[in-house]
């Protein structure tokens, strides 16, 4: 199946399922046949059976198909709202993710690209439209979403002072993500507690040099975990000042040359714990380590941040702070309607969402 340039920046599973609306919608699969196999469409879309079910899973939701054991996917008569859904009149939310790097795609980060899959769905079943759009240094809200009717932006992540401003004087209304401005809602993760909660596991686990991997400083998700981090320490008696602290950027390599700097250390300077401020780079020091025959966790013992699926692929498993990202998917949307019932007449709020930690092969009792 072949996409546009545009639509290769669309999720995979989004695509498969607007094709298979439409086509429903169309008659093109009528009511009361079949959808083709799910060999078959994973064929055609290049998709795996993982990834196909949820798109089937959005179609289920909306009332179009039907799955039926021992016989296949039955296509159902569409209902009202489900052929009005695409029509000119269609509501549309902006789920907007900044980068400072044009040629970076953040939205292959899996904490964005999982919240992204949960927001879809709960706004999917709810007639509205979730498009993503990447923000650029040069992009601003007006040419941004120049030609659709946006309803309400979802900024996620670190996002520039003059694009909160542009929103909050056209009155647009917005919500942030893991940032936080007085003007607008925001919904963060309780990242201090997070980082304190596993900095004190390691501590309670023996470890007395426990290094950090961060994420740019820029980041108020990372400055809440670093603040998170050195809470602990203290409160353990640990000088957070003699501790090895390296600056990330919140991807794989990052991790692995922090990996590859703590590798090349003296076996007696080097930490007896990391910290890594998400799972992706956690996994990247890990990959390091291992390669200059340090072993995880015998030697050092490494923890991440946000429970990613890959977490229990990677061998070992690896302990992290566990990230409810349907919580915080619910808890954005539930506010968003909220604000749409009250006509916009409501007060910012600031929402913390609760974090657990999971332990898991990747850390060890000293």
């Amino acid at each position: 199946m072949e996409t546009s340039p545009d639509a290769k920046r669309i999720p995979l599973y989004q695509q498969a399922y607007q094709t298979l609306k439409e086509r429903i919608i169309s008659g093109a699969y009528p009511d009361g046949t079949y959808l083709p196999s799910e060999r078959e469409l994973c064929e055609e879309f290049s998709l795996n059976r993982i990834t196909l079910r949820k798109s089937l899973e959005l179609l289920a939701e909306q009332g179009m198909i039907k799955k039926q054991a021992g016989k296949g996917t039955l296509v159902l008569p569409c209902c009202e709202e489900a052929l009005n859904y695409d029509s000119a009149e269609a509501k549309y939310i902006a789920f907007a993710l900044c980068t400072d790097d044009q040629s970076r795609d953040r939205f292959s980060e899996p904490f964005q690209s999982g919240l992204f899959y949960y927001l879809e769905r709960e706004c999917s079943g709810l007639g509205y439209h979730l498009l993503y759009k990447t923000v650029t240094p040069s992009d601003h809200i007006q040419s941004m979403l120049q030609g659709i009717h946006i309803s309400y932006i979802i900024f996620s992540s670190q996002v520039r002072p003059e694009l909160l401003d542009e929103a909050y004087t056209l009155g647009i209304p917005a919500l942030i993500v893991n940032n936080h401005d007085d003007r607008f809602t925001s919904v963060q993760i309780d990242n201090f507690s997070g980082a304190r909660m596993i900095t004190q596991y390691l501590i309670d686990s023996g470890h007395k040099k426990i290094a950090v991997l961060t994420g740019p400083d820029t980041y108020t998700t990372s400055m809440q975990r670093l603040s998170g981090w050195k809470a602990a320490l203290k409160s353990g008696g640990l000088s957070p000042k003699q501790m090895l602290v390296i600056k990330g950027d919140w991807d794989f390599s990052s991790g692995y040359d922090a990996g590859k700097q703590i590798a090349q250390l003296p076996a007696v300077s080097r930490p007896d714990a990391v910290f890594a401020f998400n799972d992706d780079m956690a996994m990247g020091i890990m990959k390091a380590l291992l390669e200059s025959n340090i072993s995880v966790p015998s030697d050092i013992s490494l923890v991440g941040f946000d429970d990613v699926p890959a977490c229990v692929q990677v061998s070992p498993a690896l302990t992290t702070v566990h990230v409810d990202l349907h919580a915080i998917a619910t808890a954005i949307i539930q506010q968003l309607f909220y604000t749409f019932r009250q006509k916009g007449k409501v007060p910012p709020l600031s929402i913390t969402v609760p974090v657990s930690i999971i332990i898991r092969d990747s850390s060890y009792r000293r």
